[in-house]
């Protein structure tokens, strides 16, 4: 979708929040005006002035979008990298209640890129060569040798007891060229069973998906607590309770009233 596009969808009270965000001081009225005032200063004019008026996260937002995401703002995959959304949507209109005194709200510019959610094509193209290109996502790591032997724990088991709890390293990637076959066959032999409606495995089944898992399950009946699953009590099984899920969700196999098919 165009610019012109896109704010021709808009309503004129939209159009005019836009349009009082234009740094010309276009004062347009007509909805034919205000689209092409928008357009044509966003798609001639110089958007350095635009850019250096936003604030950290508001060119972070622009930049991620602009030459990360295609022109779209992923909002999970923002937040969950800059810890906060910026404001894409129009300025809120006009309200009756007096303000604070001395008090003047800063208006974000980013509404006029963003149109539900995404920068249209051709203003997109402009922004690349003006948005500076965001820094890469760095995720930190240690070699083996520096991994800790002990871990942080939320439960003590006597008072003077560090909390803690020792580390336990597994490589999962090997384990599923024993795990696989061996799970199929006991459904192929038809002894696990699931509920047709919930897809969860019987108990009965969960021991036996156990025996056959090379490892057995990541804990042991004695590693659970005598205390309510909430507090941290029972934690097991979870490698027998999630392949069934597993297999359901990739579609491998698929419960039915009386067995899997």
């Amino acid at each position: 979708m165009t610019l012109q596009q896109a704010l021709w969808l808009l309503t004129a009270e939209q159009l005019k929040q836009r349009r009082n965000l234009l740094l010309n001081g276009n004062r347009s009225t007509r909805k034919a005006d205000m689209v092409e005032a928008i357009s044509h200063e966003l798609l001639s004019a110089d958007l350095s002035q635009y850019w250096g008026r936003l604030s950290e996260i508001e060119q972070n937002a622009l930049a991620e979008s602009v030459h990360r995401w295609g022109g779209f703002f992923d909002r999970a995959g923002f937040k969950a990298r800059y810890g906060s959304l910026p404001n894409l949507v129009e300025p809120v209109a006009y309200s009756y209640s007096r303000p604070e005194r001395g008090r003047q709200e800063r208006r974000s510019l980013l509404p006029l890129f963003f149109y539900d959610g995404s920068i249209p094509e051709d203003l997109c193209k402009r922004l690349v060569s003006i948005v500076a290109v965001p820094t890469p996502l760095e995720i930190a790591s240690c070699a083996d040798e520096d991994l800790p032997t002990s871990i942080a724990s939320a439960i003590v088991l006597e008072p003077d007891e560090a909390a803690s709890e020792p580390l336990r390293r597994l490589a999962t990637e090997t384990l599923i060229h024993h795990d696989l076959p061996g799970v199929l066959r006991l459904i192929g032999q038809g002894r696990i069973s699931v509920g047709a409606k919930t897809g969860l495995p019987s108990s009965a089944s969960m021991t036996k998906l156990e025996s056959v898992l090379l490892g057995g399950d990541w804990y042991t009946a004695d590693d659970d607590l005598d205390e309510p699953r909430s507090a941290g009590g029972p934690i097991r099984p979870i490698r027998p309770f999630a392949w069934p899920l597993l297999l359901q969700a990739g579609g491998w196999r698929r419960p039915t009233a009386a067995s899997w098919s």
